[in-house]
């Protein structure tokens, strides 16, 4: 997967959220990371939650340009997005133990 960014987006990213680009990127190998659509500025966005290699969970707002990742923004999930992403986790977590 091929990623791009604004460089000085990153560095503003970096001072307002202590976090590059580059480390939020790595939510894209999470496979069970969360998804939802937005149109922002009359841009299609998706929302993503997930967690880094380091096991940080991250919200992630990006846009897809062609096969290529544009991330917008990224910092810390709030609580309830923390949430959701165990939830969904748990919901499949008991769902296989269903089976």
């Amino acid at each position: 997967m091929k990623f791009e960014w604004d460089d000085s987006k990153n560095e503003s990213n970096k001072r307002k959220h202590n976090l590059s680009f580059e480390e939020a990127s790595s939510i894209f190998d999470d496979d069970e990371s969360l998804e939802q659509g937005a149109t922002i500025r009359g841009e299609r966005r998706i929302i993503r939650v997930g967690k880094t290699a380091t096991k940080l969970i991250l919200m992630v707002v990006y846009a897809l340009r062609k096969t290529v990742v544009r991330i917008i923004s990224a910092r810390q999930a709030a609580r309830s997005e923390r949430n959701a992403y165990i939830g969904s986790k748990l919901d499949q977590n008991t769902d296989e133990d269903e089976s």
